[in-house]
């Protein structure tokens, strides 16, 4: 058995709101997200909204990873990003609209700025990829995803918003503690 990775995951107070859990934060930290999301209320109403038909709107989801990630991202014009674009179409057809993988969409004052990939399990959400529209950056559009998704898991009772795998610092901002990915190598003898 090695390490692989890190897996930074949020692990919810019992019994908090969404001010509860913020509570728990770093002041400079809980002030930033409370400045960001009210700096976005100012320009209207944010809104995280499932996909009715993720199949249809996938397409919208990779337009918007594209124009923050480009080549670097996981659809490139190249072979690769190719097949990245058929394992997404087969997940959503796989698991279906109402299925554990989601696709949403964040708008601020009816704009759509961000949308993102997750996973929802009895006890968790899994963040696992989002995409953001560049010319919204003055929107903090993944601060505001992040405190979205916090906010639906805390409201239907979820207890872990695991950040899935990689160390990124934004993640420790929302409090995540790493939990380790190993990799379990079993040899056959002969």
């Amino acid at each position: 058995m090695e390490s692989e990775n890190v897996c930074p995951v949020v692990t919810f107070p019992a019994d908090v709101d969404m001010e509860g859990y913020l509570a728990t934060l770093d002041k400079k930290e809980r002030h930033e997200i409370r400045r960001k999301v009210r700096r976005a209320e100012a320009v209207g109403e944010i809104q995280l909204e499932d996909a009715t038909d993720p199949l249809t709107e996938l397409a919208a989801f990779i337009d918007l990873h594209q124009k923050r990630w480009g080549a670097e991202g996981l659809f490139p014009d190249t072979p690769g990003g190719a097949q990245s674009r058929v394992l997404f179409r087969r997940l959503f057809e796989l698991f279906g609209a109402d299925g554990p993988l989601r696709l949403t969409f964040l708008s601020v004052g009816g704009r759509r700025i961000a949308a993102g990939i997750h996973f929802e399990a009895d006890d968790g959400l899994l963040y696992y990829n989002a995409g953001v529209d560049p010319e919204a950056r003055e929107l903090s559009p993944g601060v505001l995803m992040v405190h979205a998704y916090a906010g639906r898991a805390l409201a239907t009772g979820k207890r872990r918003m695991d950040f899935l795998r990689g160390d990124e610092p934004y993640k420790y901002e929302w409090g995540a503690v790493d939990e380790p990915i190993q990799r379990l190598l079993v040899r056959r003898r002969d």
